[in-house]
């Protein structure tokens, strides 16, 4: 339906019904659209609704600057998150054990090297994805100490067949270049009884009686020593000249770059079938833990 006014100035209805006479059911209240003034007028008369949408626009203010108060004073005065501690790269990185001896070789002698080893650097790194790496033994003699195999004669000095203390920085630099730790393995329980160091005989776990134990002899029928293996002798823990001679073991390696030592055969640091030692030499044990830092 189509109002008064101009052609282009048009609105529409809705449908409103037709009797059977073909009146317009209620014409009169569409006969036209409420002016501007006359809806202002009826603001005025019913000021009920005016009042309403006044008390809802207050309130919406007062209950949205309310809660913009209570979020900054909960922001305020809510503990604090304690901080992360900080993790060590153990913690959150993937290891890497390798044996250097049983790794690659780049000499061809059918024994892994450290050379080998450096050269392996991006299949440790992009491959395995390791995030540190763990180097079994690598002391003098652990290899090449006769046909006995894994029994070093040094605590300070690398087997020969790996390489020397070149190539053994060689390797910690380039990992590391790569975000890579790198950790030593260290046996601190004893030496092969063909070290040097078994000459100076007061280092060593003495023994009178079989007691369970491997026992070790230097050729002298009463001069026995404990040892976890045969041809191997134990230090004595208790004695102060053996506790500065690991520490200065493990003061080399730390100093020559690597990242952190695991400690191999350290439960046998404390000898449990001797009742009155096992408490002192447990102790020695968690020293050196808390000394290496692992």
């Amino acid at each position: 339906m189509q109002l008064g006014g101009s052609p282009d100035e048009v609105a529409f209805l809705p449908d409103v019904g037709i009797n059977p006479k073909g009146e317009d059911l209620d014409h009169k209240r569409y006969d036209r659209l409420l002016t501007k003034e006359e809806l202002l007028r009826l603001d005025r008369e019913e000021p009920f609704w005016r009042r309403l949408r006044l008390i809802l626009f207050i309130a919406f203010w007062i209950i949205w600057v309310g809660l913009l108060v209570a979020s900054i004073l909960i922001i305020v005065f809510s503990p604090k998150c304690p901080l992360r501690p900080k993790q060590e790269f153990w913690n959150h990185k993937v290891g890497y054990w390798v044996d250097p001896f049983a790794f690659r070789d780049s000499d061809g002698d059918f024994i892994g090297d450290l050379k080998g080893l450096s050269s392996s650097l991006s299949y440790i790194h992009d491959s395995i994805g390791a995030g540190y790496l763990i180097l079994t033994s690598m002391l003098k003699g652990h290899y090449t100490n006769g046909h006995i195999i894994g029994l070093p004669t040094s605590l300070t000095e690398i087997d020969p067949v790996l390489g020397g203390p070149a190539e053994v920085k060689d390797v910690i630099k380039a990992f590391k270049k790569q975000g890579i730790e790198v950790v030593i393995t260290l046996g601190l329980n004893g030496v092969s009884t063909r070290s040097e160091l078994f000459s100076q005989r007061n280092l060593f776990r003495p023994t009178k009686e079989f007691s369970g134990s491997q026992i070790n002899r230097n050729g002298q029928k009463m001069d026995l020593f404990y040892g976890l293996f045969k041809d191997m002798a134990d230090f004595d823990h208790r004695n102060p000249e053996v506790v500065s001679l690991l520490k200065d073991a493990v003061k080399l390696w730390l100093d020559m770059g690597f990242d952190g030592i695991v400690l191999t055969d350290a439960a046998f640091f404390a000898a449990e079938n001797i009742s009155h030692e096992t408490e002192y030499n447990l102790n020695v044990c968690f020293i050196f833990v808390i000394i290496l830092g692992i």
